[in-house]
């Protein structure tokens, strides 16, 4: 019985195992970005030395894995490929068109080389017919897809352990500190309790307070019911109500002014 053709070609990297998943998962959440290439993360939150050992060995295995094939590794792999294409070709004509498939593949690991080739022997490249020839950006957008994994797996392990580890204070420290914070410099200042100070929330609750305060006036002095709802009669009554004032003219806030313009031209 004849040996059944393979959907996928073996790699040098297994898939990662679920604790490793997992922690990478964890570990880049926690990773905070600085700056290109720079990242930092939380002692609280940063890997044990345990941990960062499992991340190294499996970084290790990734790079292994996508280190680049050899230019005659590709040119080899392309002329098996390009010889069950039944393609009537000069020989001059051949090499150029190798030669074109070679350089759009250069950088890339063999096995996601031959992974691509297998794809579009078997009808797999998404927008790719394999009746007709490919192009080569065909070929590496598809090269590049197969390998898109395992370098954001590689670049979510290096982020991590390449990341400044950010000192916090621990839970005694944290305690001691707001200790000193009680006993001395509290009683020094005469300071209020910092818990007396308004959230954001609070502030906010009390600007929208002394708004709807503001337009309860507007709307007494307007002769609206202040509680009534905001109507276009309403706002019509609000207008001219501003009107008399000078607000929308701004001629209130000049004559308010003009004294003390006065007064500094004399």
């Amino acid at each position: 019985m004849a040996a059944l053709t393979p959907s996928t070609i073996p790699q040098p990297v297994d898939d990662p195992t679920p604790e490793i998943d997992a922690l990478v998962t964890r570990l880049r959440s926690a990773a905070q970005w600085e700056a290109p290439g720079r990242y930092s993360i939380s002692s609280r939150s940063a890997p044990t030395d345990s941990e960062r050992q499992a991340l190294t060995r499996r970084a290790d295995d990734l790079r292994r894995a996508l280190s680049p094939a050899a230019k005659d590794e590709i040119r080899t792999s392309l002329l098996k490929w390009i010889a069950g294409l039944d393609l009537r070709l000069s020989e001059e004509a051949l090499d150029d068109m190798v030669s074109m498939f070679v350089a759009s593949l250069m950088g890339l690991p063999l096995w996601a080389v031959r992974q691509t080739l297998l794809n579009w022997m078997q009808g797999r490249i998404a927008d790719c017919n394999p009746r007709f020839t490919p192009k080569p950006p065909e070929l590496r957008r598809e090269d590049d897809r197969i390998v898109a994994r395992r370098k954001h797996e590689l670049g979510s392990i290096d982020a991590v352990l390449g990341a400044t580890v950010e000192g916090v204070p621990s839970d005694a420290e944290r305690e001691r500190a707001l200790a000193h914070w009680y006993e001395n410099v509290r009683p020094a200042l005469q300071h209020a309790d910092v818990s007396d100070a308004l959230s954001p929330e609070a502030r906010r609750d009390e600007q929208i307070e002394a708004n709807d305060r503001l337009r309860c006036r507007e709307r007494e002095a307007a002769g609206s019911n202040p509680a009534g709802a905001h109507t276009l009669e309403m706002e019509a009554k609000l207008d001219r109500m501003r009107a008399r004032v000078g607000i929308e003219s701004g001629e209130h806030r000049k004559s308010e002014w003009r004294p003390e313009i006065e007064d500094s031209e004399c």
